[in-house]
């Protein structure tokens, strides 16, 4: 079986679906893989929602789903008239003192901010795709891995589609307790889940029988899930990537402490999907030379840029450079090779 399997990269999602359009033309899927951003385009796409998938990214800037949440909205008003404050001719200070200590009392006490959980609203995200995320529309497997941060443990959630119970008794046999079966209840929240960068995002609640526990972005442990798309059966596998192979220098250094924050999660997750990579060859070549028994040789492919997108990772609000990604992916997907 083939299987696409899809890495995290937040807005560089967008070459991501570009590729996807393009391969989904040539080549039938049977298993979709995918972790973070790939997760939410790996939800329509085993739908087979390839029109669809294109027609959010083309319009998410217009959706403004990067949002501050009041918390945050707050906090920065406060800073902005404290330059206002220093900025401002003396004249203006006595009311530049007042709206400073109007925005001071907004805010509440300083334990709240640090009790938040994250710094994005999660609304604009839910309203922005709720309308593609629909269980029962389902047309291939999907496995989508997130990270439990309640047990500090990787999982994953899963959707056997068609007649493949063997596929799905061995899966579950491998995987063990560190998987959850897909449902119409936990689908979206599982797909939110697995996108929800920490720090960016709050945690994402989900019930696990009698427990609830505390998700997040399955890059933190499980960036790129090519052992899932195996595990499910997959003897052939598609990765698409965001990142180029070789190391390059970024288009514009962080300017912000949240800037740093994500361009190291993001260089984390990048070699995350190399090693994973590099795992996989090595068992390739484990099997040929009959050093392993009892497993099968797994043909592998990438497909990402040759250089790097330029898109931050919360670049969602930039609709040019959104398009941009989309059309290098499409070139790329259809310039791969595909046997």
């Amino acid at each position: 079986m083939r299987a696409l399997v899809l890495s995290g990269g937040g807005a560089s999602g967008a070459y991501q679906a570009g590729a996807i359009t393009a391969l989904t033309r040539r080549v039938t899927y049977d298993i979709i893989c995918g972790t973070s951003i790939g997760a939410v385009n790996g939800a329509v796409v085993a739908q087979d929602k390839i029109d669809e998938l294109g027609d959010i990214w083309h319009s998410i800037a217009s959706k403004r789903i990067i949002q501050y949440v009041p918390q945050v909205q707050r906090l920065l008003r406060l800073i902005g008239d404290v330059e206002a404050l220093n900025r401002d001719p003396l004249f203006m200070r006595p009311g530049d003192l007042l709206r400073l200590i109007s925005r001071y009392l907004e805010l509440g006490p300083p334990s709240g901010i640090f009790r938040q959980m994250g710094t994005i609203a999660r609304e604009p995200v839910v309203e922005a795709l709720v309308d593609a995320m629909n269980f029962s529309a389902l047309r291939r497997t999907l496995v989508v891995s997130a990270t439990n941060v309640s047990h500090a443990a990787s999982e994953c959630f899963y959707a056997f589609v068609g007649n493949h119970a063997g596929y799905e008794r061995a899966f579950r046999e491998k995987r063990k307790e560190a998987c959850c079966q897909l449902t119409a209840e936990n689908f979206f929240p599982a797909v939110l889940a697995s996108s929800a960068t920490p720090g960016a995002f709050e945690p994402v609640v989900i019930e696990m029988g009698t427990e609830r526990c505390l998700y997040v972005d399955g890059g933190v442990a499980n960036n790129s899930p090519i052992g899932l798309a195996i595990d499910a059966g997959a003897s052939d596998v598609t990765v698409v990537a965001m990142e180029p192979l070789e190391n390059q220098e970024l288009h514009e250094a962080p300017a912000t402490m949240a800037e740093l924050a994500l361009v190291s999660y993001n260089v984390f997750q990048d070699r995350m999907l190399k090693l994973d990579l590099k795992l996989a060859q090595t068992v390739n070549q484990a099997i040929l030379a009959n050093a392993l028994r009892g497993k099968r040789v797994v043909s592998l492919r990438t497909v990402r840029p040759a250089r790097r997108l330029g898109l931050p990772i919360l670049g969602f609000n930039d609709q040019a450079a959104i398009d941009a990604a989309f059309d290098q992916g499409l070139r790329d997907g259809e310039a791969a090779e595909i046997e």
